[in-house]
């Protein structure tokens, strides 16, 4: 096990793809203004795909219950007990 902290990982790896530049006597890693930007796009709809994914989970299991409720529970004129107004 290395031991490193993710944020340490991410400095690095970003210092060997790009380049490093020293504040003082910080060595700090510098990556271009188009790649934050893209990051922060992927992660933005990273997080909405699987919120959508979510959903349609949801949805998708709901109606697996709802049909299988739907027939085991039915109202004497054919309709679902759920559904059902009367």
């Amino acid at each position: 096990m290395i031991g490193l902290s993710s944020a340490d990982a991410s400095h690095r790896s970003h210092g060997c793809l790009y380049d490093i530049e020293r504040y003082g006597d910080n060595p700090v890693a510098y990556v271009p203004a188009a790649v934050s930007r893209i990051a922060a796009i992927q992660k933005t709809l990273s997080a909405v795909f699987i919120f959508l994914f979510g959903l349609a989970l949801r949805n998708m299991l709901k109606l697996k219950w709802r049909v299988q409720g739907a027939s085991l529970r039915s109202s004497a004129h054919g309709c679902p007990v759920e559904l059902c107004a009367w």
